[in-house]
């Protein structure tokens, strides 16, 4: 690959493609590699990787070319190589793991507190209403309407007032990695930003603190939403917003798994449920 000429990690032993902005899998000699395209490849996220990579968070960590550079052409397109932090992505989680997922977003907000650049959200009420209008006509009029609807829910709120910071954007299970000593490591930072830090607990725990059942469970969401209070106490004004921060990261998670090709039968059954459970949501909380 005459990418890698401009590195010095010796030969490619396995290369696997990847899917949209995830160029692909790579193995050389001096180990295991993510070559990432457009969508991760910008000096925004190059600056927070090395800003988090510097405070010894397990995150992707940017591999610098022998000119110094991390971001070249890839074809008609930009390219860069991260290596990866160690671990599998998880199936489900127990409440130990739960609560090392946590720690980690509280350690990477307050680590993001000294970050000084900042980026708008990129998934916003906009990116929200488009992703559907594209989407529409290969879904049923059941779940347009679903989508329809939460949107105008969530339309209703902006969370300009919680307290803000840098976040990952989407921390769930598929960006999510657990090491065999049980280290959980974070990847995939191509949806952060400054936005809501109440907005990365909300989708940790909607992906990562459920049942059997497909609803929330106490004692998962209790281990993750404590461990992250040590660290970075939740104020009572985000109590407030935290029932709605839940349905919104049931419906991006919905629509990032349509966007992305998959079935998203599970993804909306989730939102279902959290709609359906909206009474009771705010039991998930520290304490």
């Amino acid at each position: 690959m005459a990418f890698l000429r401009h590195y010095a990690l010796g030969e490619l032993r396995d290369f696997q493609p990847g899917r949209r902005g995830r160029r692909g899998r790579l193995i050389t000699d001096a180990g295991r590699f993510w070559l990432v395209g457009p969508g991760m490849t910008d000096p925004f996220l190059e600056a927070l990787l090395e800003h988090l990579a510097g405070h010894g968070l397990p995150v992707p960590t940017v591999v610098r070319g022998h000119d110094g550079r991390w971001i070249r052409s890839l074809g008609e397109y930009p390219g860069a190589l991260v290596r990866w932090p160690e671990g599998q992505h998880p199936q489900r989680l127990e409440p130990d793991a739960c609560a090392r997922v946590g720690d980690l977003l509280g350690r990477i907000h307050l680590a993001g507190l000294e970050f000084t650049q900042s980026r708008p959200p990129h998934r916003d009420h906009r990116w929200r209403r488009q992703s559907t209008d594209a989407l529409a006509p290969d879904l049923t009029p059941e779940a347009r309407t679903l989508l329809h609807e939460e949107i105008r829910f969530q339309g209703l709120y902006r969370h300009t007032d919680l307290p803000q910071g840098t976040i990952h954007g989407a921390p769930n299970r598929r960006r999510l990695v657990i090491d065999e000593t049980g280290r959980v490591g974070l990847t995939g930072f191509g949806h952060a930003s400054r936005c809501a830090l109440l907005v990365d607990v909300a989708v940790a725990v909607n992906d990562c603190c459920i049942g059997s059942d497909g609803r929330l469970d106490r004692t998962l969401s209790a281990a993750l939403l404590n461990a992250y209070h040590r660290l970075r106490p939740l104020r009572p004004i985000e109590r407030g917003a935290w029932p709605v921060l839940l349905r919104l990261a049931a419906l991006d998670g919905w629509l990032e798994t349509l966007i992305l090709g998959n079935d998203g039968t599970q993804a909306r059954l989730q939102l279902e449920t959290r709609i359906a459970e909206a009474a009771g949501l705010p039991r998930h909380w520290v304490g």
